[in-house]
């Protein structure tokens, strides 16, 4: 029984791992890219701001709208309604 358990919890996280990387797909070029180098390469604002040629401002901006379209995704819709 154990071993049905731990096999469900790791069905649902392959499947909550592909709605994350489907969800990406919802985001722009540019903001996915920052999503990228943030959350998967571990870049800090300033090293992407040298990296893009954007101020370490305007990189907040965009993940903090970028975090905001990735969890309303990822939201299940009878949380919202």
């Amino acid at each position: 029984r154990q071993m049905c358990k731990e096999t469900a919890i790791i069905d649902e996280s392959d499947e909550r791992k592909h709605q994350l990387y489907q969800s990406l797909n919802l985001l722009d070029d540019p903001t996915r890219e920052l999503i990228m180098l943030h959350y998967f390469s571990g870049l800090t604002y300033e090293q992407m701001a040298d990296l893009v040629k954007l101020t370490p401002q305007a990189i907040h901006g965009r993940l903090q709208r970028a975090r905001r379209t990735l969890r309303n995704a990822l939201t299940p819709k009878e949380a919202i309604e």
